[in-house]
């Protein structure tokens, strides 16, 4: 019998790598993706327009196609979108057919120490906390930074990613945050998505879920990618004291010719400094209480060494 899994958000990006790992396993799930669009079809997925702000057809919708599963991939990046989960969650517990719930977070841990480098973990803290006083099975999923950015351009990905800010394979050109000896957990997103297939499976969920495919100081993540792409990197290191004071001189002159088609350069410094204050705080290194044992769900996420590798195309 197959289950019903609703995705919410999941017509780009990161939603669609996991949309395209779960229809691999069409023998067991049965797709819908929750849209603001227009309703269409594709391949093994139905797509259903929903109203976020009305809860109760919300919750009907839920019923009407027996949704036993919801994995929000809703990008929370301001109220209103933080508001749509909350509204997402408060029709699951609703619904008479929903059972579990994947609420929207997959990169760094979002704990309430980390309110002062991002205002918005109050949003996720929020989700957690309405979780917690459901009905609903649910689990919490960090995965670190998606390691997909340091295999371009030859990678499999739907991941735009401001990472390239830090280190461009490309370009040729790293960006190192402090003295680089800063720890960051580094997974591939197609890796993310067959643990999240691969979670579905099991009968209970733990408070939290995570994977990782590798734990690496930046320094090393760096000689890494010159010895797969067999070439030097030009390196700018970014004082701590700058990052954490929002002095962006020498962010600006590093990334003064540096032009790119997705993202502006004023998005491009503000995520250096970001996600150099994400790095220097620990906070995008995974907790390994958190994580699943991987004999347990029978999968071993690559390390970078393995990815780069087979990007790169010596696997």
């Amino acid at each position: 019998m197959t289950s019903v899994v609703a995705i919410a958000g999941g017509t780009s990006g990161w939603g669609r790598t996991l949309i395209e790992q779960l229809r691999e396993e069409t023998d067991k799930f049965q797709i819908i993706v929750l849209t603001r669009g227009e309703p269409r079809e594709e391949e093994h997925v139905k797509y259903v327009q929903v109203d976020y702000d009305d809860i109760p057809a919300l919750a009907a919708k839920l019923d009407h196609y027996l949704v036993q599963v919801v994995i929000s991939v809703i990008g929370i990046y301001e109220e209103s979108s933080s508001e749509a989960q909350f509204n997402l969650i408060e029709a699951a517990d609703m619904s008479r057919a929903v059972q579990k719930f994947i609420p929207s977070e997959y990169s760094y841990n979002t704990d309430a120490k980390y309110l002062e480098i991002d205002p918005g973990v109050k949003w996720w803290l929020k989700a957690a906390q309405r979780l917690k006083n459901s009905g609903l099975q649910y689990t919490r999923i960090f995965f670190g930074a998606f390691m997909d950015f340091l295999g371009l351009p030859n990678v499999r990905t739907n991941i735009k990613s401001l990472h390239v800010s830090l280190i461009d394979t490309v370009k040729g050109r790293a960006l190192v945050p402090g003295d680089g000896s800063a720890i960051w957990s580094l997974t591939y997103s197609y890796d993310a998505a067959t643990f999240i297939v691969k979670l579905l499976d099991l009968d209970e969920w733990p408070e939290y879920s995570c994977c990782v495919g590798d734990d690496i100081d930046f320094i090393t993540t760096m000689k890494e990618v010159e010895n797969a792409y067999n070439r030097n990197l030009q390196v700018t290191h970014i004082d701590a004291d700058d990052i954490n004071t929002g002095k962006t001189t020498k962010v600006e002159a590093a990334l003064l010719d540096c032009n790119y088609s997705d993202f502006s350069k004023e998005d491009l410094i503000g995520f250096v400094m970001f996600g150099g204050q994400l790095l220097l705080s620990g906070s995008l290194h995974v907790p390994r209480e958190y994580r699943l044992d991987e004999k347990q769900l029978g999968f071993k996420p690559m390390s970078l060494r393995e990815f780069l590798s087979k990007t790169q195309g010596g696997g």
